[in-house]
């Protein structure tokens, strides 16, 4: 399996072909010293381990398990059962693990805190590489060559209020594609939903000084 490397230190995954017992390795860049290890992990082949805040997370087709491992210390800190082989490397953004498994033909998302599940979805085949993600966009192959896209939205969500605070009814927009909603005429709030991505949000309000600001909408 690829190393990953972050902040000085290797981290990897590994298989012994003959038992299939791995381990989950932390190494230090500069020496070559390990770390510290996570034994019982299993066959990590084709996982390069995620490193996501504190945690380095990765797969085992053996175990048929995500696990999350304490940056600093190795210790486990969760594990997911899959239920099926995980020989992929995972995906991380916003706070979710993506990955894939085979046997289950099964496309899935973790919540990468606490290894919960938080969404699947069943493909035509085997999930044998890494996800890509972009632009609010999830994008997963199976190994009959089908490629399906998965959009992870964001929202924009707050109160329109006039000079002196009390709520407007207003449309928020978003500049460079149109998306609006109005806000609640009594409270002023509002929520719009919107691809990933950096735009210019707009209140609109008839008798008022249309104002905007430049912000960033996050995925998920």
């Amino acid at each position: 399996a690829m190393p990953s490397y972050d902040a000085g230190r290797l981290y990897v995954a590994t298989n012994n072909f003959d038992t299939g017992v791995g381990s989950v390795l932390a190494v230090d860049a500069n020496t070559g010293e390990k770390v510290w290890e996570a034994a019982g992990h299993g066959d990590g082949a084709g996982n390069a381990p995620v490193v996501h805040g504190d945690l380095v997370i990765a797969g085992s087709s053996t175990n048929n398990w995500v696990a999350a491992y304490d940056r600093a210390t190795g210790e486990r800190r969760w594990t997911h059962s899959v239920g099926a082989a995980v020989s992929n490397s995972q995906l991380a953004a916003d706070g979710v693990i993506v990955g894939g498994s085979q046997q289950d033909h099964r496309v899935w998302a973790l919540d990468a805190y606490s290894g919960d599940l938080l969404w699947e979805d069943t493909l035509s085949s085997n999930v044998l590489s890494a996800p890509a993600f972009a632009d609010g966009r999830l994008v997963v192959a199976d190994r009959f060559g089908v490629v399906r896209a998965y959009e992870a939205p964001g929202a924009v969500a707050g109160t329109v209020t006039d000079a002196t605070g009390a709520p407007l009814d207003a449309e928020v927009r978003v500049r460079e594609t149109g998306s609006s909603v109005r806000t609640d005429a009594a409270t002023g709030q509002f929520e719009l939903p919107h691809r990933a991505g950096a735009y210019t949000v707009e209140a609109v309000a008839y008798g008022y000084v249309t104002d905007s600001v430049q912000l960033t909408i996050r995925s998920g």
